[in-house]
Parts: structure tokens; C-alpha cells; sequence
């Protein structure tokens, strides 16, 4: 029996960054409340050697900078009875042993080490390492980024393998002393550990290494009887805003009935999977007829828009997916799930939709790494730009004020809108640094029209919600006015409503801090996200901006005209101003005068203006056309 004490890991990796984040990760004093239900889940029932399993597993982590410095200690470990449980590794090995050739050379000392092979590229195919290691169940391949949690977990549940696999062995090696009723204990450990391996502990689905077999049998099906196989690769849209929101408990609770809600849709033939984090995939056999597959994404997509109640929040959900189809789409388990993944990936940049994969959809996913490799820079050379849209008063169809909306001015691509690019910069980490930028420059080039001697006007900047979750947010505004010189009187901050779900004291405060130095504040593309009305009344907003989507609806869709014509009523009702956005059409600005609208941004008054093409508006306007 293996020691059941403190657990060791090895690391190879030559990023010294990744060291740091391993070593926060395993912080052994960190309490994970959610990996301590995950080990009572899996393990509630006690045994000689589980019943210490209650507690996670006190973990000792070591660095190794290449393969052959990894296989060195890994045979010291052993000769010393202090044999590595698991071997985490960068699937990028310079310098010495490459990946395959270090994880054989670790199996020839430790037959029982077990690799998590990892790496940061979206497109990275697997196949060849998997051929090469095939002989072996002791290995998994995983992408990064993962988060602590799932660091963690994935370490946990690696190591109870681990001690099962031992405990199994010392429960064969005694089997033959032991009575007839020990046998059913076998079995059931036995099962635990089959079942461990080819299922997720959080919902109990299947997790990947059973999806692939059952793509396997789906494709076997299809051909036999003349069908197709359809693979349905799922994303919770905004998913990572609920754990940095309310907490990565509330998270499990959304990806538990997730799983419920799922399994209302498939058929008993069927196969629901989990792959990691909010990624689940299901496969079908139907007729050879892409409607099939698309009337199926939209059964999963109506159960999971219903609304999500955690504790004090309700919160709406929407999916994204991407389907791929046998034998069309790919003539292997690897291919298709590749392909729904690229189709996903595509389907994301729009969310709340679904998409059959296209030949093209991989070239756009490399599209989309150079992209965030690009903008990395796009501040440093100067590239990023703001345009202004004018909001209107549409009595006096007055401007009431603008709003600053970002471009980039892609070297070979051209202006960039920022549904373009801004997914790509919350994937690479650059979100709050651009909208920083953001800020900074529109009080800037604000302050500068009031010293050329222009009417001042109030200006509104898009807050990111990471920005916003930032503790010195605060201080970061008061600074960039303090810098710029700009008046906070005449700036106003666009809040989205994802951003009121959370520490509501700590959130309040914020706001209150904010109105206290004279900024405005309002709530943007409202209607469509996580708010209830009742935000209205617990924080301090001036404004609301219907969203562009509900107004742009509302001649094809009357129960679009009804939300609006509630919002509008319920904002009079408690003096707050409403802004219509998006409104284009003669027919929309009608209905908005109809209810009494007070305020509308839009095309049919003004396209965004770059700057100078916005100073020479403003040079033009006469003297009280600028409404305050």
C-alpha cells in the first residue's frame, strides 16, 4: 500500500512562469471546498484505506527544467521510497528529450507514473503523441489554460486513482485469505475506479476518454443503417463571469443543472459527455439531413436559456455550438471533435448560436491567434483609435451626449469593429490594459475640445467588467482625470449588467465612490443579460441603454416591443433616463416617440465619427444645440 500522506508532483517545464503558477495552485494551505465535495462524493462510502480520503491530499511539489533532469529524479525518488505520484509536462521539451521519448524513459524507472502532458495551443493536434503512448492507460493530454480549481481537481482525483490502484492490488494479493463476503468489496472498489476513469466526478457524465469510444460506435452505427453522426460541442456563454462573480461553487451549481437540463434532450441511444470547465459535447446517430442536427441544437439551447436561480441571484444563460457531422465532417473520433470545436470556436464570436463546421473554420481559428499576437501590440504602435456616436434627445433631437466606441486600425485588416477583436482580447489577457487605454483617451481628446474653445459635452466609455472588478478601479479613474485634466462632471461610465452580480456591498461601494466625484453612471445593453429590474432600485444609475438587439426585434418580434415599452415605463416611473440604442428605421423611432422615449443612438441620426470628423460636428453645431 502507498503512503496515503503527502502526495509528490513533479513539473517539467523550462517556463519559470509555469513553476510559479504551479506552485500557487498546490498552495497546500489554500481550502478548496469544492474539491472536498468531490472526495466525499467519490468516496463516501469508507474503506480500511478511503476512510482517510475525507481531507484532500497534502501535495509536494518539485521543478524539472528538461526530461532528462525529470528522469533522473524520478529514479531517485523511487530508490528512496519516495516515488513521484504524478508528472505534469509542457508537450514543448527543448533543449534534450522531447516529449515522447522523456515520458518512455519515466515509464522504463516507474511503470505506475502518471503524465498529464499539456499545452497552450488551441489547434495542437494530438494524434501522434497519442499513437506513440498508446501502450499505456497512465497518461492524460489536457489544454491550457486550466484555473486552480481545475488544476486541483484534476491532481485529486489523479491521485485517488492512484491510492485505488494500489489498494486494489493489495486487496488481490490477499483475495485468496479472505472470506467469501470480502468478494462484493472487490467488485465495488473495482467499479469505482473504472467508473472514476471514464466519467467527470462533478455531474457524472462521461467524460472524454468514454466520448471517444462512443463517437467510435456512433460512426459504426451511421454507416451500417445509412445515417449520419452528429457531434455537438457545447460552450455556456460568459461562463467564466459567473465564477469571478459569485465563486466557482456557484459555477459548479450552473454546470451540475446544466447536465440536467442536457439530459431532458437525449435520447436513452445517445451521449451526453463533459469534456472540462464548461465544455460539453453530445452525439448523435439521425437521417442524413443537417436540419436534424440543427432542430436538436435548438432543443439544447431553449433548455439551457432557462433562467438560473443561486441562492440570491437569477441569472440567464446562453449556449454556443458547434456541430460537426460523420461521415461529412471527418472519418474518425479525433477529426470530428476537432471539427465541432472549430465550428464552436466560430459560433462564440456571435453566441447564442449554433453552426455546422466549414472547410474554413480551422484556417479562421488560426486567423484568430495571430490576431491576439498582433494586439498585443496594437497600443504601443498606435493602432487603436476611438470613433463617437452622438446619443440624441428625441424631442428636441438635441445632442445629449456622445458616446466613445473603440476601433483598431488593423495594419492588413483595416478598422476593426469591437466584436471583432474584443473576444480576442479577453482570451489573451489584454482586456483590461485596452480598456484603460480607453478611458484614458477619450477624457483626453475631450479635454481637448474644451481648450479649443468647443461646447463640452458629456462623454460615455464602456467599462470592461474585469476592469471593473479590479480593486483600484477607483483610484485608477480618479487618476486618469487628475491626468488628464478632464472635468468628471462630464464623463459618464457604461456599466453592463453582468458586472451587478456578486459582493453587492463592494460593488455599491464602488458606485457610490464614482457619483461622489461627479461621474455618471449608467446601465448598458440592458435587457438581455444577468439584471433583474430590481437592480435598478438597489444602485445608483442615472441611465438605462436598451440594447440594440431588443430594439433592432422589435417589428419581427412583439414581445421584443412589450420589453421595451416596460422598460420605458418602468424607468419614468423612477426618474431614470432611457436611451433606445441601434435605432436605425423610421418605423423604430416611431414606436420609441409612441412610448415616450426620452433618448435614441443610432444610424439614423449619426454613424460613429472618428475624432477629427466628430470635432468638426461640434465646430459646426451653434451655440445650444448641446443639450447638458
Amino acid at each position: 500500500m502507498s503512503n496515503l500522506g503527502q502526495k509528490r508532483i513533479l513539473l517539467v517545464e523550462d517556463n519559470a512562469g509555469i513553476h510559479k503558477e504551479f506552485y500557487k495552485a498546490f498552495d497546500t494551505q489554500a481550502h478548496d471546498p469544492l474539491l472536498d465535495a468531490t472526495n466525499k462524493m467519490l468516496f463516501g462510502k469508507k474503506t480500511q484505506a478511503a476512510k482517510h480520503l475525507d481531507e484532500s491530499p497534502a501535495v509536494l511539489l518539485h521543478s524539472a527544467y528538461r526530461g532528462r533532469e525529470a528522469v533522473d529524479m524520478v529514479r531517485k525518488a523511487l530508490l528512496a521510497s519516495q516515488a513521484y505520484t504524478i508528472v505534469f509536462m509542457d508537450v514543448h521539451m527543448p533543449n534534450g528529450l522531447d516529449v515522447v521519448e522523456t515520458v518512455k524513459q519515466l515509464w522504463q524507472v516507474d511503470p505506475e507514473l502518471q503524465v498529464v502532458i499539456f499545452t497552450a495551443q488551441l489547434n495542437y493536434s494530438w494524434e501522434k503523441i497519442t499513437h506513440q503512448l498508446a501502450g499505456s492507460s497512465n497518461f492524460l493530454v489536457v489544454r491550457r489554460p486550466f484555473d486552480v480549481h481545475e488544476l486541483r481537481q484534476m491532481a485529486a482525483v489523479l491521485i485517488r486513482k492512484h491510492e485505488l490502484k494500489d489498494q486494489v492490488r493489495y486487496e488481490l494479493e490477499t483475495v485468496e485469505n479472505l472470506a467469501s463476503e470480502h468478494h462484493t468489496q472487490i467488485e465495488q472498489i473495482t467499479a469505482e475506479m473504472q467508473h472514476l476513469a471514464t466519467h467527470d466526478p462533478l455531474t457524472g457524465l462521461p467524460n472524454r476518454i468514454l466520448l471517444m469510444d462512443r463517437i467510435q460506435q456512433a460512426m459504426a452505427q451511421a454507416k451500417r443503417y445509412g445515417m449520419h453522426a452528429g457531434v455537438l460541442f457545447f460552450d455556456i456563454d460568459n461562463f467564466k463571469q459567473i465564477n469571478d462573480s459569485l465563486g466557482h461553487n456557484a459555477g459548479d451549481q450552473v454546470l451540475k443543472e446544466v447536465a440536467l437540463r442536457l439530459r431532458k434532450v437525449v435520447r436513452e441511444s445517445d451521449t451526453l459527455a463533459r469534456l472540462s470547465g464548461d465544455e460539453f459535447v453530445a452525439v448523435f446517430v439521425c437521417q442524413p439531413s443537417e436540419e436534424h442536427f440543427i432542430a436538436i441544437a435548438g432543443n439544447f439551447m431553449r433548455q439551457l436559456s432557462q433562467p438560473y436561480k443561486l441562492k440570491d441571484h437569477t441569472v440567464s444563460l446562453t449556449a454556443s455550438i458547434g456541430i460537426s457531422i460523420y461521415p461529412a465532417h471527418g472519418l474518425d473520433a479525433v477529426t470530428l471533435l476537432k471539427n465541432a470545436d472549430a465550428a464552436l470556436y466560430k459560433a462564440k464570436e456571435e453566441r447564442n448560436t449554433c453552426l455546422i463546421y466549414r472547410g474554413d473554420f480551422n484556417k479562421h481559428i488560426l486567423q484568430r491567434m495571430n490576431l491576439a499576437g498582433t494586439l498585443a501590440h496594437a497600443i504601443d504602435r498606435h493602432e487603436l483609435v476611438l470613433h463617437y456616436q452622438p446619443v440624441m434627445d428625441l424631442k428636441t433631437e438635441k445632442i445629449l451626449s456622445v458616446e466613445a466606441l473603440l476601433r483598431w486600425r488593423h495594419p492588413t485588416l483595416g478598422l476593426l469593429s469591437p466584436l471583432e477583436f474584443l473576444p480576442v482580447a479577453e482570451e489573451a489577457g489584454l482586456i483590461v490594459p485596452i480598456s484603460h487605454w480607453a478611458l484614458r483617451k477619450a477624457c483626453t481628446q475631450a479635454q481637448s475640445w474644451v481648450t479649443k474653445g468647443l461646447q463640452p459635452i458629456r462623454v460615455s466609455v464602456n467599462i470592461a467588467m474585469l476592469q471593473f472588478k479590479k480593486e483600484n478601479f477607483v483610484e485608477t479613474v480618479e487618476q486618469i482625470i487628475a491626468e488628464t485634466g478632464f472635468d468628471s462632471h462630464f464623463l459618464e461610465l457604461e456599466l453592463q449588467e453582468n458586472m451587478l452580480i456578486g459582493k453587492t456591498q463592494e460593488i455599491l461601494k464602488k458606485m457610490n465612490e464614482l457619483r461622489n466625484m461627479g461621474i455618471h453612471l449608467a446601465i448598458d445593453d440592458f435587457g438581455i443579460g444577468y439584471a433583474s429590474l430590481s437592480y435598478l432600485r438597489q444602485f445608483p444609475f442615472e441611465k438605462i441603454k436598451i440594447d440594440r438587439s431588443i430594439i433592432q426585434s422589435m417589428r419581427d418580434r412583439p414581445e421584443d416591443a412589450a420589453v421595451v415599452e416596460a422598460i420605458i415605463a418602468l424607468s419614468r416611473s423612477m426618474n431614470l433616463q432611457v436611451v433606445a440604442e441601434g435605432v436605425e428605421t423610421f418605423g423604430q423611432l416611431d414606436f420609441l416617440r409612441s412610448q415616450a422615449s426620452d433618448q435614441v443612438q443610432g444610424f439614423i441620426f449619426h454613424k460613429p465619427l472618428d475624432e477629427p470628423a466628430f470635432r468638426r460636428l461640434l465646430t459646426k453645431l451653434p451655440e445650444g444645440s448641446i443639450t447638458l
